[in-house]
């Protein structure tokens, strides 16, 4: 039952490494070029944590770890990049929201919690780029869900959706970005 979505999130994250690293090497700007490469990376993380949670099972979880950990680490780097990529000159564009409190370290890992934290900034300055009519409404969304993901347990049903919904989020964006282009 999990599979189909794991597969769904390795495919679209795929098409998503290839296109932007096709975009990558072909931008000239600086913010552009850091914005393709991270959600290159972005996406290779996401395919990473799809292909490890189709072939999970019982006895493979304890195995798997060090690629869901390595998954976690590549997420972070990519969500720095593109924290700095986003960041408009006016930094008080968009404040982060606190967290709710029962969102505790502990629970979540630190890590993970720094990835939802940078998610979710990333969506609100790619959401005040949307409403200025500079940029599309699939970027922001695809970040605002995997954000979510991230604050929902792991292993939760809802968290898989909303990893769907990254990458297919994620894939439109990328697919509007090149057809806007043409």
């Amino acid at each position: 039952m999990l599979l189909i979505p794991n597969l769904i999130i390795a495919f679209l994250s795929l098409y998503v490494v290839i296109r932007a690293a096709q975009a990558y090497r072909a931008l000239g700007e600086a913010r552009l070029a850091l914005l393709a490469l991270g959600e290159a990376l972005f996406a290779g993380a996401l395919l990473l944590e799809g292909l490890a949670g189709a072939i999970a099972m019982p006895g493979l979880l304890r195995a798997l770890l060090p690629l869901f950990a390595s998954s976690q680490l590549l997420l972070l780097a990519a969500l720095l990049i593109l924290a700095i990529a986003v960041t408009p000159s006016q930094l008080y564009a968009a404040l982060l929201a606190p967290f709710p409190a029962h969102l505790e370290a502990r629970r979540i890992g630190l890590i993970p919690l720094a990835n939802a934290a940078l998610s979710a900034y990333i969506a609100v300055v790619l959401l005040y780029g949307y409403i200025q009519r500079r940029g599309n409404i699939w970027m922001p969304l695809a970040f605002a869900a995997f954000s979510a993901s991230i604050i929902l347990s792991p292993l939760h049903t809802t968290a898989l959706v909303l990893r769907v919904l990254t990458t297919a989020f994620l894939a439109a964006g990328v697919s509007y970005a090149e057809a806007k282009a043409k």
